[in-house]
């Protein structure tokens, strides 16, 4: 943590290894606790590796490789599998139920809010073919995924957040990321934030990379795949007032138009994430009965979580704004650009 990075070491055959060892001994009870973790992230670690452009161009190359869809399918086989597999013992740990969560919604990422990718599946949803039924059980997908992730975490008991280790409070991070990426999608009953400006954010001069990372989820162009997203750099604000690409507008419109027309794929955005802050507010609070420490409380990590979520809250509902606007403004653009190559 003291170079502000929460990754895991890339895994090795030595490690492949150390775990082979493990199974097979299992001298403690605790030993099967530790396959899993190891299991799970391997498995998360994996997906992101196959979504990082930069890693498929340096292990494959011009190699040719199966499409992205056929590794998805080899993923889910394999997470179905652990979940199968999973003793009874394990089943209920609150640490092992979010990282399957988390799991499940690596392998279901919503897309990335990329012009030509957005596009691209519009175009799908509008075609009666084998790729439309694909793109739309991809959504449906992502939407399970959402939820159950939401629902996993929100269900928590109070006292798991005393052990709670800062690797498994990133997969929040991580979760908000994402359904910050489903508003731009898929989402209604929105619950305005009463908040005219920023909270104070107590990290701002001492910033934490996992929790700033909430702040570049709600930028549009912000990638997720890694399992730790990096925070934004120094003099490059993701609060940009203009859009990386102009024709993103239209192409979200569109795909929003036809997904409206799926009821079941609607998420509430503003609510789930409503509760994620009066959970956190309220561990917190639990924290500060439980403190011995005289003077003035200072909060912890939760307190600066549920910060950080209102104003990721708030900026989405600017860039929403933002994004609608353009969309007004590009609309007329289109129509007279029509008219003169008419």
């Amino acid at each position: 943590m003291d170079v502000h990075q929460i990754d895991p070491l890339r895994y090795s055959g030595y490690m492949q290894q150390c775990l082979r060892e493990l199974q097979e001994n299992r001298e403690y009870e605790s030993d099967m606790y530790l396959i899993y973790i190891v299991k799970i992230q391997r498995l998360c670690e994996r997906v992101a590796d196959l979504r990082s452009k930069d890693y498929c161009d340096e292990e494959f190359g011009s190699v040719g490789r199966a499409p992205a869809s056929a590794y998805m399918f080899g993923f889910t086989a394999e997470f179905s599998k652990l979940q199968a597999g999973m003793p009874p013992s394990l089943r209920h740990n609150p640490h092992l139920k979010i990282q399957m969560a988390t799991a499940r919604l690596r392998i279901h990422e919503p897309p990335n809010i990329d012009a030509e990718l957005l596009a691209s599946l519009s175009k799908s949803l509008d075609s009666f073919s084998a790729g439309s039924t694909s793109a739309l059980d991809a959504f449906y997908q992502s939407n399970a995924a959402l939820k159950a992730w939401f629902d996993t975490w929100l269900a928590l008991p109070k006292d798991s957040f005393c052990g709670m280790t800062l690797s498994t409070a990133s997969h929040m991070v991580y979760a908000v990321m994402m359904l910050s990426r489903w508003a731009w999608l898929a989402s209604r009953g929105t619950h305005p934030s009463i908040l005219q400006a920023d909270p104070v954010d107590p990290s701002q001069d001492n910033p934490n990379v996992a929790l700033a990372a909430i702040e570049a989820a709600i930028s549009p162009n912000t990638p997720a795949s890694s399992s730790s997203p990096p925070a934004a750099s120094k003099g490059n604000s993701p609060w940009e007032t203009t859009l990386p690409d102009k024709n993103l507008p239209q192409v979200l419109a569109a795909l929003r138009a036809q997904l409206s027309t799926q009821p079941d794929l609607m998420l509430d955005v503003g609510d789930y994430l409503n509760k994620v802050i009066a959970q956190l507010q309220a561990i917190d609070a639990a924290f500060q009965e439980m403190s011995i420490d005289e003077g003035e409380w200072r909060g912890n990590i939760w307190s600066l979580g549920a910060t950080k979520v209102k104003i990721a809250q708030l900026r989405q509902e600017r860039w929403s704004k933002m994004v609608a606007a353009q969309t007004e403004v590009r609309e007329p653009e289109t129509q007279v650009g029509g008219a003169m190559r008419g």
